[in-house]
């Protein structure tokens, strides 16, 4: 049976002849020289492309490198197909009729007609070596026990680029045979690519071709019906959706479909998300030493930086792009840091942790010994449950605390102020603290409205509004000068929040509720939701970027992107080991970071992975 070199040696022969048979015909027809331009040049990219897959091949033909079986048959027509085609260049190039001398040469259709089917081949030489890299990034990530390589993340992209040529080649009735086979081979790349790449693999090419909406028109608008109810702009009942069909925005990787049309108009008004995104890895922290509980995208770093914290040791800040170099946080006190939030406008961060003056002075050793020593398990909390909590309110920049603490049953910070003034903080009675962190820690306000335990709050954008998610199955807005409601939202599964983002440049806000997400703008009574079971698979939020274009989700795999709109799935990734724990986005939208637990199935026992991506739109 034939190897892939065999093939590519094969091409290459195909090439050097047809060089021959160029430079023959351009020295009898001296005015065709301008016209064959673009022959040669795409004469060129092909010898580069084939070449490239070569190199790659001897691996693969060995058996050294496991791909399967099909993607490897298909990869190996790809070089045949091409030759073929140039072979069908070179016999009309050689055609005696055009070698009279009285022959006027050839014109540029007939350059297009030739280089188009080369053009197409070429590229899918390119998916071919990229299919190969991905194939041998999965075999080094199964042996390590790492995440599969995110680098291929431009093999979907040109996977649907190649896959548009060849169905409008088949529209024409032209290169037919090209089709048939090409796009075996991207089929079977794609359900190898929907398996171990970082992005969502395109439908079929059928799906994308049955949209009028071109891709720039159709760029992620909010879809679906937007519900509101009549209940007027103060209160709103969220409806049954038990008999509504499934969002027509989310999708899955076999059954999504990237080119469906979006609704030009929904009543919740959100930036538009793309129609499909990319991840660029970045970079990985070295190993922590426990999993990590919380990330958060520093507003005052002029390079892009996060805070960690971990189930065991202190808070500490990791340069994105140079993840080694690190900075701790000082004090003697600040261990165990979790709930943590930055504050959007300066260096202050909050952090609840265990009161230690309570402690017993053996409790206290056995913390410091667990903070010292390596290997050491030993905590007084479960990541979210402390013995004495107190929250702390620390300016990381001058290394000092900012506030008194804060120390009452289930106390634990929300949230800052866009100001960075002020922090919503868990009170006790389902209540929510406001204190005004920049005067010295003065409390200025309490929501009192709920009746059950308050679950996650926010400030809106332009922090004259707490937005507040409580246990008792409403998320109520109130003024931050009056401290009197606003507006409230009443959702059926109120035993079970689960989330909640506030738009930091409008007034919607996004609130999971069990496995429904809903989308609400408190300030129009638009209301929208979607499933986070469907066709896409489920997903558990983590994080939301700041403007509510994307919710990253842990999936059974690993995590993905979604549309906040619509819960159109636009990226996956793939994780070979361990599960997301917790995720963050850049102020400005445009880098994600994933923190994931790894070699333990107890969070005293996993160990703490952070990955890093740049997101391609």
């Amino acid at each position: 049976m034939d190897t892939l070199r065999m093939q590519c040696n094969r091409l290459e022969e195909s090439l050097e002849s047809i060089a021959t048979s160029v430079e023959e015909f351009s020295s009898r027809h001296t005015t065709s020289h301008a016209n064959l331009e673009p022959l040669v040049a795409e004469l060129s990219e092909l010898r580069r492309s084939t070449a490239a897959l070569r190199d790659k091949a001897a691996s693969f033909d060995d058996g050294a490198t496991p791909i399967p079986d099909d993607v490897f048959r298909g990869i190996k027509m790809v070089p045949a197909n091409c030759v073929d085609h140039v072979l069908a260049a070179r016999q009309t190039l050689e055609d005696p009729t055009r070698q009279r001398h009285d022959w006027q040469g050839i014109v540029p259709m007939d350059v297009d007609r030739l280089v188009r089917p080369l053009e197409t081949g070429r590229r899918a030489l390119d998916v071919a070596v990229a299919g190969l890299d991905m194939a041998t990034g999965v075999n080094e990530a199964e042996q390590t026990g790492d995440s599969p390589p995110y680098a291929t993340t431009s093999i979907v992209p040109e996977i649907l680029y190649i896959k548009v040529r060849l169905a409008e080649d088949r529209d024409r009735n032209a290169n037919t045979v090209q089709a048939v086979v090409l796009t075996e081979f991207l089929e079977a790349l794609q359900r190898f690519a929907s398996q171990h790449s970082g992005n969502l693999v395109p439908p079929p090419i059928e799906q994308r071709r049955s949209s009028n909406v071109a891709l720039s028109e159709a760029a992620s608008l909010p879809g679906g019906s937007g519900r509101g109810s009549g209940g007027g702009l103060d209160s709103y009942q969220a409806p049954d959706d038990s008999t509504r069909a499934p969002s027509p925005g989310l999708d899955g990787l076999d059954a999504g479909d990237l080119g469906r049309p979006t609704p030009a108009y929904s009543t919740i008004r959100l930036p538009p998300a793309p129609q499909r995104m990319d991840l660029r890895h970045v970079s990985r922290l070295p190993t922590l030493e426990s999993e990590t509980l919380g990330i958060a995208f520093d507003a005052t770093a002029r390079v892009p930086r996060v805070a960690v914290t971990t189930y065991h040791h202190r808070v500490r800040f990791f340069h994105m792009k140079v993840p080694e170099g690190r900075e701790q946080m000082a004090g003697r006190f600040n261990l165990n840091g979790t709930s943590m939030c930055l504050s959007p406008a300066g260096p202050l961060m909050a952090v609840v942790q265990e009161h230690l003056d309570s402690l017993s002075t053996s409790a206290y050793e056995r913390l410091e010994l667990s903070r010292r020593q390596a290997g050491s398990r030993e905590t007084l909390h479960d990541g979210r449950t402390f013995l004495d909590p107190e929250v702390v309110v620390f300016d990381y920049a001058k290394q000092t605390y900012l506030t008194k603490h804060l120390r009452w049953p289930g106390a634990r910070p929300f949230a800052f102020s866009p100001s960075g003034a002020l922090l919503a903080v868990r009170g006790v009675l389902g209540r929510v603290e406001v204190w005004d962190v920049a005067g010295g820690g003065k409390g200025v306000g309490v929501v009192r409205s709920h009746t059950e335990d308050v679950f996650e709050a926010r400030f809106t954008a332009e922090g004259d509004r707490l937005v507040t998610m409580s246990r008792d199955g409403t998320l109520r807005v109130t003024s931050t000068t009056t401290w009197r409601g606003t507006a409230k939202l009443e959702v059926a599964e109120w035993k079970n929040p689960v989330f909640l983002a506030v738009s930091v440049t409008g007034s919607v806000v996004t609130s999971v509720w069990g496995r429904k997400v809903y989308l609400w703008d408190p300030d129009t009574g638009a209301l929208d939701n979607w499933s986070l079971d469907g066709p896409g698979g489920e997903g558990w939020p983590l994080a939301a970027s700041p403007d509510l274009r994307f919710l990253c989700c842990r999936t059974e795999n690993g995590a993905d992107v979604r549309d906040m709109a619509t819960g159109r799935v636009l990226c996956r990734m793939g994780f070979g080991q361990g599960f997301a724990s917790s995720a963050a986005f850049s102020l400005d939208s445009k880098y994600l970071t994933v923190g994931r637990a790894v070699g333990g199935h107890h969070v005293r026992e996993a160990l703490g992975r952070v990955d890093f991506w740049e997101i391609i739109e």
